[in-house]
């Protein structure tokens, strides 16, 4: 899974609509909604401000949260997955 996929994954599993969540996360709709396609890259204070929307104690738990998803078999190519966690 990318990281893209899982920040629109995890966004309708908090049941957060695309605006709601770039007012949570304090974005732009279009910069949530590039981040969703994997057209933007992360940086740090994005990625804290997408970790709090989601109710995240952190950005680290965040990524945690993504390491594990990978970990269960949702992705084969580590290659993608480093590249994915070096964006954000």
């Amino acid at each position: 899974m990318k990281f893209a996929d899982y920040v629109r994954k995890t966004r309708e599993a908090s049941g957060l609509s695309l605006r709601q969540l770039s007012k949570k996360a304090d974005m732009t709709l279009a910069r949530c909604f590039a981040i969703e396609k994997g057209e933007a890259r992360l940086n740090l204070p994005q990625l804290v401000s997408l970790a709090d929307a989601f109710g995240f104690d952190s950005g680290s738990e965040f990524l945690k949260k993504y390491e594990r998803t990978l970990k269960a078999g949702d992705e084969k190519e580590p290659r993608k997955r480093k590249a994915a966690v070096a964006a954000a």
